[in-house]
């Protein structure tokens, strides 16, 4: 992670009044930017989206509030023009794109990148019946 990322969200925890080691264990953001807390792919429940199928509601959302496709799958929130104050919206625009699921600030803070967002949410989601 390089210091603007540092900075940015050492900001983000400031506005949200949480202290970084709240939300992150030591190094937990750079394992997410690696890929290394990604679970291996497997077979979705009935009525569960892929793990595609949440990155690409994810990515909708960033389009929405962003204003602009200029982003990959890879690139944190805070590098392609988000900040603290549109989290709340991003938060609650997921959870209405992704039925059933909850979203937290801290999830958008721990997990900055669609992929790694999607990952966790996939893991942690349960769809609505």
């Amino acid at each position: 992670m390089d210091l603007g990322q540092q900075d940015r969200l050492a900001v983000a925890a400031q506005v949200l009044g949480v202290v970084p080691a709240d939300f992150a264990p030591p190094n937990a953001v750079d394992d997410v930017l690696a890929g290394e807390d990604q679970a291996p792919a497997q077979q979705p429940e009935a009525g569960k989206d892929t793990v595609e199928d949440v990155e690409d509601k994810i990515a909708d959302v960033w389009e929405s509030v962003l204003g602009t496709t200029d982003f990959g799958y890879g690139d944190p929130f805070f590098d392609v023009g988000g900040d603290s104050f549109q989290l709340p919206i991003v938060r609650a625009e997921l959870e209405k794109a992704i039925e059933g699921c909850e979203v937290t600030v801290m999830d958008l803070l721990k997990y900055p990148t669609i992929a790694a967002l999607a990952a966790h949410l996939h893991r942690a989601w349960t769809p609505a019946r």
